[in-house]
């Protein structure tokens, strides 16, 4: 129930209050629409460093490749340990 909610108050005009959860199959799939869409916009911007959604999409594209040619099989799962700071991201 929305009025629950006191945060939905501050959303912008435009940003949706609900999500339908069986518009994507897949967290992956709405990672990629978010890729596709947003590119060239920032994702992150802290202490200096931005980074687009492309930057980011490029990397982790980067990382996948590095795991799969050190011969990590498709559907394996990997633990990433990383400071919490977004300057982490950065390839």
């Amino acid at each position: 129930m929305i009025s629950n909610k006191p945060w939905l108050s501050q959303y912008p005009a435009g940003v949706p209050k609900t999500i339908n959860p069986d518009r994507y199959s897949s967290i992956m799939e709405l990672y990629e629409e978010c890729f596709d869409r947003f590119r060239g916009h920032p994702m992150s911007i802290c202490m200096g460093v931005t980074h687009t959604y492309g930057d980011i999409d490029n990397a982790s594209m980067a990382v996948a490749a590095w795991l799969q040619n050190q011969g990590l099989p498709k559907g394996s799962v990997v633990a990433l340990m990383m400071p919490n700071v977004p300057q982490y991201l950065q390839p």
